[in-house]
């Protein structure tokens, strides 16, 4: 939203930023559109904690099963 808020352009976010707008910014919600948004985790390379790797593994494991067509047990809380 920086660009918006710079009067530089406009940016398509999703409603999570609903929340917090700047001040010079304006949402209008669009009717009708339905868009698949992919996902992807960034982190460093060489970060070896275990919170970070055991959820990496949630990640993948949940990944695998929504390849497999079983998306209703892909919870990160199993």
């Amino acid at each position: 939203m920086r660009l918006p808020d710079q009067g530089i352009g406009a940016a398509l976010v999703n409603s999570a930023n609903l929340g917090r707008p700047p001040a010079s910014v304006r949402f209008i919600k669009l009717a009708d559109l339905s868009l698949p948004m992919r996902l992807v985790i960034v982190y460093k390379g060489d970060n070896n904690s275990p919170l970070l790797l055991k959820f990496v593994e949630a990640l993948n494991t949940a990944r695998e099963k929504i390849a497999m067509g079983d998306a209703s047990k892909a919870s990160l809380t199993s």
